[in-house]
């Protein structure tokens, strides 16, 4: 038999086997009869599931925390000095130290002026000194000669003003010579030189700038609300007190050196001051400018949830799923914010018993909405 042949009975099987189907269907629906509006509660469960959005959560609890107050400074040297001579003179020699950038030594001779005519002028105060000494002792030994007692009514008799005259005349020529030596006046770093071999300067100018190398200071402004979870000045003066590059990230270690006294105009803020020993020797060295993160240990504050940063929305609330599974939320304002994480006090009626947060919560989010939770940890 061909194929042409055969075409009629796979027709015919085929439609017997369509029959059979439509003919089943139609037994089970006979057999299973559902009233009008009835609807699969699996597909129910589905539809409702799929309607209720899920977010993102993080159980919590009140619990007590210590403060981290952090704050922000430019770190700057603890002495910085401009240069200036005392003397006229014309430049005769500089210290190949005396350039921007190195170091220098308390006492190092920075720089010279040309000296002779103050030493001259010491030799001519000196040998008036001496003459002032002379006639003062032939003086004295007139009147003890002379058989008077006592000392005579007028200073003038021992030439009393003419030596002091002579004395403080020899001490400025003395001085002014020594002022043509300029030197260091404490271990430091020089920031700026403006002479040069040769040049003549007036006494007065300005020949450069060094900063101490002993210690770099950073005052750090706080707030009042700041001030109040900071433990006394001595307890801050034993503890460590972390120091970022807000820049580069670079970390340091200083120590609490004192508080000011008075407020700021401007911010009425008042500043707690950080010293670094040997900034300069830190490995990477601290150096005057850089702006800085500091991190002071405070008190320790009872009460306090600990969210991710995240759970602050744009709006300044906190999102929370209440026990009847939706939305609500409170205006927060953080205590303190360390790591990643702000720390606040949550309202009354929810410091007792652990509660679920929004990690990421929405602006258009509305009170009163049913969601479902997904939780994760609060220590990811």
């Amino acid at each position: 038999m061909n194929l042409a042949s055969r075409r009629p009975l796979i027709t015919f099987v085929a439609a017997l086997f369509v029959f059979g189907l439509v003919l089943f269907a139609s037994l089970q629906a006979i057999g299973n009869p559902k009233p009008p509006g009835a609807v699969n509660p699996v597909s129910k469960q589905a539809s409702t599931q799929s309607t209720t959005p899920t977010v993102k959560v993080t159980a919590v609890s009140a619990q007590p925390y210590q403060a981290a107050i952090k704050g922000y400074g430019s770190v700057a040297a603890h002495y910085q000095l401009t240069l200036n001579s005392r003397v006229s003179g014309q430049v005769t020699q500089v210290n190949q130290d005396f350039e921007t950038g190195r170091k220098v030594q308390k006492g190092e001779v920075l720089m010279m002026l040309e000296n002779s005519s103050y030493q001259a002028a010491l030799a001519s105060a000196n040998l008036a000194y001496q003459e002032a000494l002379r006639e003062a002792e032939q003086a004295r030994t007139e009147w003890t000669s002379s058989g008077l007692e006592g000392d005579p009514e007028s200073p003038l008799v021992f030439y009393e003003p003419q030596l002091q005259e002579a004395r403080a005349n020899y001490e400025v020529a003395e001085k002014n010579l020594q002022d043509t030596r300029v030197s260091a006046t404490f271990d430091g770093i020089v920031t700026a030189r403006s002479v040069a071999p040769g040049s003549y300067i007036s006494a007065g100018s300005e020949l450069g700038e060094i900063i101490s190398s002993d210690r770099v200071e950073i005052a750090v402004p706080l707030s009042s609300q700041e001030w109040a979870m900071l433990p006394t000045l001595s307890e801050l003066s034993a503890q460590e007190v972390g120091l970022v590059d807000v820049e580069t990230g670079r970390q340091w270690v200083g120590r609490v050196l004192r508080e000011e006294k008075q407020l700021d105009s401007a911010t009425r803020q008042r500043s707690i001051v950080i010293a670094v020993e040997q900034p300069f020797e830190q490995d990477p060295a601290l150096m005057p400018g850089t702006f800085v993160e500091a991190t002071l240990p405070g008190l320790d504050v009872a009460g306090l949830w600990r969210l991710p940063s995240t759970c602050l929305s744009q709006r300044g609330k906190v999102w929370y799923i209440d026990e009847q599974g939706t939305l609500q939320n409170f205006d927060a304002e953080p205590i303190f914010v360390d790591g990643g994480y702000i720390f606040v006090h949550p309202p009354q009626a929810l410091s007792d018993t652990p509660q679920q947060v929004l990690v990421s919560p929405m602006n258009s989010y509305v009170t009163g909405t049913p969601v479902m939770a997904r939780e994760e940890d609060n220590n990811e």
